[in-house]
Order: C-alpha cells, then structure tokens, then sequence
C-alpha cells in the first residue's frame, strides 16, 4: 500500500555556507532523507545508497567521488560526507559565542533554555558542567533585573529551579498586566466622557427669545428674521430692499448699515491736528474727523486724498509713497506724531516734497511720510493754497433789548 503514496523526495543539498552551519544542515538533511526511506518502504542498502547520491545533487555527488571510498554500504557514505562537511571544533570560539548569549526581549525563559542546550553541544562540557553552565549564563543574561535577584536570593539553585523561578516570574507579570488593561480602558473612557460633557456645556443650545411663550421652541422663520443689512425684523438679509442702493460710510461697500457693518477698521491717520511749538521740534496730535476726500494725480497716479482743515502739515503713508515709484529724496524731520489719546508717537521716515497735478495746476507738495498704510491728507494750509478751502468770517452782535429799553428810559429822566 505504501508504494501507491505520491512522496517527494527531499531536494538537492546546498554546498554553499559556512562549515558549522553545514554540518548542521547535513545531519537534518540526512533524517529527513531517512525518514523519505520509511515511508516508501526501502530497505536494499545498494537502493539506499544510490538513492541518496541522486536526490542529494550533483554537487554532493562530486565530492563524494573526490573522497577516499571507506567502504560500500550506505552508512559508510553517509559516515564519510558526514566527516567532510563537519569542520574542525574550536572549543574556546564556541564557549565564547555561548557566554556571549542573552535572552531576547520578548524570548522566553523556556526558549532560552533550548538556545542555550544547542549551544552548550558545541561547547562539549562535561555531563555534571552542562546544566550549570547554562543555569549560570541564565543568571548572567536574563533580561529581568528583578528575576536575576530572585535567581542569587535561591539556595541550592539548579537548572530546574531556575526554570521553575523564571515560569512563576513570567505568569505572575502577565497577570498583572491583564488586571492593569481594565484600568486604563477605564481611565480612558472616563477621559472621553468628561470631554463631552464639556463640550455639552460649551455648545449648549441658546435659550429662546422671552417673545415666545414659555414651553415653546423657538423657530427661525421669515418673520422673526433679523436682516444683517439694515437690522429690521421681518426678511432675510439677501431680500433686504432697503439697504440695496445704500453705500456704508465706514467700509464704503453698497449694501449694509453702518450699524450693522462688521468690517473692522484699522488703526489708520485719519487727521491731524494743531501743531504746539517746543524748542527745535514740532508736536502733532492725531485725532478721527469726518473730512473731505479728492483725488489728486502724483506721478501719473490718481491718489485719494482727505483734506483736513485742522490739520497743520500734509501726511502720506509709506505704502502709498512707495506705490509712486517716487525718486523724491526723503528728508530727515524732527516732527513729532502722536495718535490721539496716545502717549506713544508713530514711527516718522521723513519728508518729502511731490509734484501734484490739482485743478489742471501743477503744484508742490511737502508731505510727512508716516510708516505703515493709511490715507494720504493735506491740512489747511495747503488746501487753502490749492483753492480747496475757504474759510468766510461771520460778524454778529447779540443785541439784549431788555437793556436798551432801560436805557432810553434812564436818559428820558435826565432830561
């Protein structure tokens, strides 16, 4: 029955490697080889032989045939490739590469055990020395500092016990961590539903307008509507008809309310205002007015400008002078800038006369040039200069009846 099994031979041996590791695969190779001749039921040692000749390659075959013959049968071929592939032992490069094993970290004490007995062949230690020398090394290189202790604390300590130890030692941390893992999944979901409570709290529904009756949820409907345009009740800010031809005063966009605009204005040089003479230099506070803006053509360049008549000096900020491409040299100034309600002045580059094209003239203009972006403006000097200002002086005389009427009848007395 046995000649009917469909078993592979075992394939052909590898010559190539190092001399120790082909001793090693030699014996394996040859019990599988035998092995293969138990299941199929060979017995003839001239089968025997010739069948391991074949499957074991030509490689194997050349050196065999190279070797001196020491007989026929099969144990003597397999006595003499035996003696071939089993290289000459160095005792002390062994016992080195033996004291020089440590346990892996996720090797356990049986496994190292096992590494350490197919070490300890090689090393060819005595029958009574064997066990202690692998009892030592696990002591020497386990990789748990507490279990080493508990190895030196043992009397009479032998391989078995150590085994004994290292199994106890092994169960009792996996334990542990098993009973540690609740824990933490504990502390975590505890983590995680402190999270959303908080973020319950700070995402809490807005409460619903008093309008409304109490016990009564509040809908969002056209009617309740507050338009983000103009602020009424009663339509939805994209049909908001009042505002539609409306232009805002403070972001000069059509559409909204001043009141209702969220555009955010920078801190930006609105104004400035009197001047107070002190010793060499010249102060300026800066203050919001509501001015008067026209345009002007520097360098072929149509700039908005504010006039401001309580300003004293023409003000232009960087980015604006930088725009021009301006060859204009700028001077050095000891005017002194202050925004208004601040103690700190703003940061002064110089000044600089411009040529500017107003009312079809060509004219000079010196402005003070203020770091950062703001809006260009001339003060009243220069406005009243350029024919942009005028300014009418109003004589008016309070007159009290009352007190010409007593008057008149004072001198009818005298008289």
């Amino acid at each position: 029955m046995a000649g009917h099994l469909d078993i592979h031979a075992p394939g052909p041996f590898n010559v190539i490697g190092e001399n120790t590791n082909l001793s090693k695969s030699w014996e394996q190779y040859v019990k599988r080889f035998e092995y293969y001749l138990k299941a199929t039921g060979i017995n003839k040692d001239a089968q025997k032989k010739a069948l391991l000749l074949h499957v074991s390659g030509n490689e194997v075959q050349d050196i065999y045939e190279t070797l001196p013959e020491y007989g026929m049968s099969y144990d003597d071929v397999v006595e003499t490739l035996s003696n071939y592939f089993k290289p000459e032992k160095n005792i002390s490069y062994e016992r080195h590469l033996f004291r020089k094993t440590k346990q892996g970290e996720t090797e356990t004490i049986d496994n190292f055990i096992v590494r350490l007995s197919k070490l300890a062949v090689s090393c060819e230690f005595a029958g009574d020395q064997k066990n202690d020398m692998i009892r030592d090394q696990i002591v020497h290189a386990c990789k748990s500092t507490e279990l080493r202790r508990k190895f030196l604390a043992a009397k009479d300590l032998t391989l078995e016990k150590v085994q004994k130890i290292g199994r106890t030692c092994e169960l009792a941390v996996m334990h542990s961590e098993k009973k540690e893992q609740p824990k933490e999944e504990n502390s975590e979901n505890e983590t995680i539903s402190k999270l959303q409570k908080k973020n319950r709290q700070q995402f809490k529904p807005r409460e619903a307008p008093e309008i409304y009756p109490p016990n009564t949820a509040a809908r969002f409907c056209r009617e309740t509507a507050l338009c983000y345009r103009c602020g009424r009740a009663g339509h939805y800010g994209r049909d908001c008809r009042i505002s539609r031809d409306i232009v805002c005063r403070k972001c000069g966009r059509t559409g909204p309310f001043v009141k209702m605009c969220k555009t955010k204005q920078p801190n930006k040089v609105n104004t400035i205002m009197q001047a107070v003479e002190y010793s060499d230099e010249k102060v300026f506070t800066l203050t919001r007015k509501e001015s008067v803006h026209i345009t002007v053509e520097i360098k072929g360049k149509v700039v908005n400008i504010l006039i401001d008549s309580g300003s004293s000096i023409n003000a232009m900020d960087k980015h604006t002078f930088d725009s021009l491409n301006s060859s204009q040299v700028v001077k050095k100034t000891s005017t002194t800038i202050y925004p208004y309600g601040s103690k700190t002045p703003l940061k002064l580059i110089g000044k600089s006369t411009l040529k500017a094209h107003v009312n079809d003239k060509l004219w000079e203009i010196e402005f003070h040039i203020i770091a950062g972006t703001g809006k260009p403006l001339i003060g009243h000097k220069t406005a009243t200069d350029l024919g942009l200002l005028h300014i009418e002086m109003l004589n008016t005389l309070d007159v009290n009846t009352d007190s010409i009427s007593s008057v008149h009848s004072r001198t009818d007395l005298q008289d």
